[in-house]
């Protein structure tokens, strides 16, 4: 006989739930004339572009390291329900435990917080279901932006799924969430891609300037050292001589020798050490990011006593920051 729980009627979710969100991936070098054409298209509403830059820049450890960082802080604190009695609005009902951890899943959550943070607007929809307790819950779902576009002149949110099917998102209609951290004029020029875009591209910059210094930093020369009475060399050779003994030395194995005619030597020509200019810029990209994402880099590239800088780190950055997100996650009923 079937239980009570499993004779309830399934949620029936309408089309635009179980549409598929199209894919962010793209397959550019970003430049910083392309990132100022993403910022131009954000302006007129479509954030296609822009959400192929948050994609890209979800590649970069240093940001997905401080981002992850900032969200864990907020995944982490305890879960309470507050009571709905307006007689006694600070009276809250205890934790919820395995209802709330299905009702709204950390791993949706976590992107939707991400994608928002980044992107400065992202979108989800509800997928309701019953729980293990035998609620029907919410459970709503991380919807990727990599389609979403706004209308500028109707004020009115739209996506484009795999098919691409045109979706109106209308928020708080039982199907979409539509998160916009900080707020809803014009939300994506408030999103830390923003800010962010022109650093990571000189960082690539820089991150490809010293793997070709590297390529480069030796190479061998040949060197005639035979001169006649007035100095200049006695020895001249023919540009097949000269490629001959190029190409011997590039066949060379393992710990080969090289026999060089008379009167010539094999040097080793070294670049001087010039990685620190790379290694500066990209140290100070790094920190800048650390700072934009999390409010400070005092956790990881603190010196000297830690315990002052670590009180100031959770205060003024991390603090700071978890206590605004929490806020923002307000419409979800979250409190820690």
């Amino acid at each position: 006989m079937a239980s009570k729980r499993n004779s309830r009627p399934k949620p029936n979710p309408d089309d635009t739930a179980a549409a598929r969100a199209a894919s962010p991936r793209q397959f550019v070098t970003w430049t910083p004339a392309l990132v100022r054409a993403a910022i131009r298209s954000a302006e007129a509403g479509q954030l296609q572009m822009a959400a192929a830059c948050c994609a890209w820049l979800l590649q970069d450890a240093r940001i997905v390291g401080a981002l992850q960082a900032r969200v864990d802080q907020l995944m982490g604190l305890p879960v309470q329900f507050q009571s709905a009695d307006k007689a006694d609005p600070n009276r809250y009902i205890g934790d919820l435990g395995d209802d709330f951890s299905e009702c709204y899943p950390e791993d949706e959550l976590s992107q939707i917080l991400t994608w928002g943070l980044l992107l400065g607007v992202t979108t989800a929809r509800h997928a309701p279901d019953y729980g293990t307790s035998g609620r029907l819950l919410p459970k709503p779902k991380f919807f990727s932006p990599a389609s979403l576009r706004y209308d500028v002149l109707l004020g009115t949110w739209a996506v484009e799924d795999v098919n691409r099917q045109l979706l109106p998102v209308t928020p708080n209609d039982g199907t979409w969430l539509l998160f916009t951290p900080y707020g809803k004029d014009r939300p994506w020029a408030s999103g830390l891609w923003y800010s962010i875009a022109l650093l990571a591209v000189a960082k690539s910059y820089a991150t490809q300037d010293w793997a070709k210094a590297s390529e480069k930093a030796a190479m061998w020369v040949f060197e005639s050292t035979a001169v006649d009475r007035d100095g200049l060399p006695s020895i001249t050779t023919t540009k097949e001589q000269r490629q001959q003994l190029v190409d011997a030395l590039d066949a060379r194995g393992s710990d080969a020798s090289v026999a060089l005619p008379a009167g010539w030597q094999l040097k080793l020509l070294q670049s001087a050490d010039a990685y620190h200019i790379y290694l500066d810029q990209i140290n100070m990209i790094d920190t800048a990011i650390s700072v934009l994402i999390r409010g400070g880099n005092l956790t990881t590239q603190v010196t000297g006593g830690s315990l002052a800088a670590t009180q100031a780190q959770a205060e003024t950055g991390d603090g700071a920051k978890v206590r605004k997100d929490l806020s923002h996650l307000g419409s979800y009923g979250v409190r820690g």
